[in-house]
């Protein structure tokens, strides 16, 4: 990462008929895409599509050749709303399939043509795997996995009383 500061709110997002796929959202890359290194995207308050078939939530999908890792400044986030909260983070390596849990897709019907509070940033490498560190693998949710099945209680919020993997 270069020594700079770039405030989310200067970006502006791009609002489409139909959902946009991440690359609209790309603020930033370093490296030699799409050979290595990586794609910073802003996900910034922006109407979603309106098209009367739009599904404004994101779709199912893996990253065949990326780790992607998300950071969310607000739990406005409607693919995950539920699952996540201020100031979590996602991290689905390469080949992991992920999509909005439980009835996200459903419920984002209703934010057709409607501005969404979102904001979030995410880290796409391109051919260069990420790496959890002990400390930041304290903090994980292990009932995230589960969070695409409605039944599935969730897990205390990080940092409540969860035991180190080194512990």
């Amino acid at each position: 990462m270069y020594p700079f500061v770039f405030d989310i709110k200067s970006h502006h997002g791009i609002a489409r008929e139909i959902h946009t796929a991440p690359p609209m959202h790309q603020t930033f890359q370093s490296g030699n895409v799409p050979q290595s290194g990586f794609s910073l995207c802003s996900f910034v308050p922006v109407m979603a599509g309106w098209h009367p078939r739009e599904v404004p939530a994101p779709y199912a999908h893996f990253n065949v050749d990326s780790d992607e890792l998300m950071f969310f400044c607000n739990a406005f986030y409607g693919a995950r709303e539920g699952v996540i909260e201020e100031g979590s983070f996602t991290f689905h390596p390469g080949s992991t399939p992920h999509s909005p849990q439980g009835n996200a897709a459903q419920r984002s019907l209703a934010a057709r043509g409607k501005v969404q509070a979102r904001l979030a940033v995410m880290l796409d490498t391109y051919f260069e795997t990420m790496r959890i560190t002990t400390q930041g693998f304290a903090y994980r949710d292990p009932a995230y996995v589960l969070s695409w099945s409605e039944n599935v209680p969730r897990a205390q919020p990080a940092g409540e009383g969860w035991e180190s993997p080194s512990a």
